[in-house]
């Protein structure tokens, strides 16, 4: 007898217990199916899952071979979608970098040091698919880059053509992106990134845009880069080599923007222009060959419009550019290009101008420069029009010449000389040709035709004359 009531003592506690983990169980499951019902509920539950497994790292730091920093990083912090492992991607939701620094060090070859770190010293297997990447929120605090170099300059650098890119720095990098990378394609998207750049910019910069990367190269869409007064909106490829003979081609389309030329002569030091203007066209080509497409400047209420292409080789530049249409107030060309030469009367109001100019033109190896081009031009201004063309030549061993034929239809030298009291309507023709440029060696010869014409008020049915010079003398 008392055997059976201990029995019952012992199970009625026992039957209690599993009543009361079954609840619990049930209870548990119903809270779980009512949460993973809704794509909320999901999501909540993989947030603090991943959350309590966030990757954190400090004192990060990548090394060349040699041992030197290319980059560190004080501190990172990701919170990976583990579940996707399993589908091959790596998939991190955010990850944080504070106080990055990248050190480029270019040597005396032109490499740079991470071209080299990150050079792979065996090809992949055929078979081999690389780890498919994905970034959904990216931030970078406080980063840092600086350039350093080994031996001489490059060749640009030298001659002024573009700043010291390889010494120089960029501070107070703050970013928000994200990344993706799927097969061969990768896309960085920047929703805004701000830095400086001391010594080149007083003021904060800022760029937006869309960077991709495919087997062809690389494409930056729908950028907007901000530096001071200088705003450039557009489109931009770089094409990857494919061959010696093939370089590196890169196209720029830039939607309207606008060009602080005095700022940005601290980038392009030989940059002859000055003031801001806008500027709007297509540039493309490789480092040997410039070509620009319907590219039109704005200052003021001046405008032109310019194509062609610009070909460098070992020992000149040669150009072949055409000007299809452009309206010129003369104060405005003089304020944006000031190392222009001055005209007698600046105020002969705007000029319509279209031509071409075509030819050669190299560094002499003394302060001459060489050149050999050839323009053809029709300018039309208030005071009439003038069009033709113009030879012009300074070979290296002899002295400039020249040779001109330019023809007038009612144009009017008044304003052009600034003799109010020279009051003329010329129609005609003029031809010049020569050489030399000191008075007293001189060696040319003008032909001059006039048509109905009107020379200080009076009326001049035809007229023909020619004029010699030669040395210091002069026969006509």
């Amino acid at each position: 007898m008392p055997d059976s009531s201990s029995r019952r003592s012992l199970s009625q506690p026992l039957w209690r217990s599993l009543r009361v983990a079954l609840a619990a169980v049930l209870v548990g499951v119903v809270i779980f199916v009512g949460l993973t019902r809704t794509q909320v509920g999901r999501d909540t539950i993989r947030q603090k899952v991943e959350a309590a497994y966030d990757v954190v790292a400090t004192n990060v730091q990548l090394r060349a071979p040699s041992g030197t920093v290319i980059a560190s990083v004080d501190s990172v912090r990701g919170t990976p979608r583990w579940a996707n492992l399993l589908t091959a991607e790596l998939s991190v939701r955010t990850l944080r970098l504070i106080r990055p620094h990248l050190s480029l060090r270019r040597d005396s070859t032109g490499t740079w040091n991470v071209a080299r770190a990150l050079r792979q010293n065996t090809s992949p297997s055929p078979s081999a698919q690389p780890l498919d990447l994905s970034f959904a929120d990216i931030e970078v605090q406080n980063g840092r880059v600086t350039t350093a170099r080994e031996g001489p300059a490059p060749e640009a650098v030298q001659h002024h053509w573009v700043f010291d890119y390889t010494r120089t720095q960029v501070t107070d990098i703050f970013l928000t992106a994200s990344a993706r990378r799927a097969g061969s394609s990768s896309l960085f998207d920047i929703s805004n990134a701000s830095f400086a750049l001391p010594g080149l910019s007083p003021e904060t910069s800022s760029l937006q845009g869309q960077l991709r990367r495919t087997e062809a190269g690389w494409t930056l869409q729908d950028f907007d880069l901000s530096f001071g007064a200088t705003h450039i909106r557009g489109r931009a490829t770089l094409q990857n080599d494919r061959s010696d003979a093939e370089p590196t081609a890169f196209t720029l389309e830039m939607d309207r923007s606008r060009l602080d030329n005095d700022q940005l002569r601290r980038f392009v030091p030989r940059l002859p222009l000055a003031e801001t203007m806008t500027i709007r066209g297509t540039l493309k080509g490789t480092p040997n060959r410039l070509r620009a497409n319907d590219v039109t400047v704005t200052h003021n209420a001046s405008f032109a419009t310019v194509e062609g292409t610009i070909t460098r080789t070992s020992e000149a530049l040669i150009l072949d550019l055409r000007l299809p249409k452009s309206h010129l107030v003369p104060k405005d060309v003089r304020s944006t290009w000031p190392g222009l030469p001055t005209l007698p009367n600046p105020k002969i109001g705007p000029i319509d101008v279209n031509g071409t100019l075509q030819g050669t033109t190299a560094q002499a190896g003394g302060t001459q420069r060489t050149f050999d081009l050839d323009a053809r031009v029709r300018a039309r201004t208030p005071h009439g029009t003038v069009q033709g063309s113009l030879a012009v030549a300074r070979p290296r061993t002899s002295p400039l010449t020249y040779r001109t034929a330019l023809n007038a239809d009612s144009l009017n030298l008044a304003p052009l000389t600034g003799r109010p009291s020279l009051s003329s309507r010329l129609n005609g023709r003029v031809e010049v040709q020569g050489r030399g440029t000191q008075i007293d060696a001189l060696q040319g010869q003008m032909d001059l035709s006039l048509a109905a014409s009107r020379i200080a008020g009076r009326s001049l049915a035809s007229a023909d004359g020619q004029l010699k010079i030669s040395d210091d003398s002069a026969e006509g």
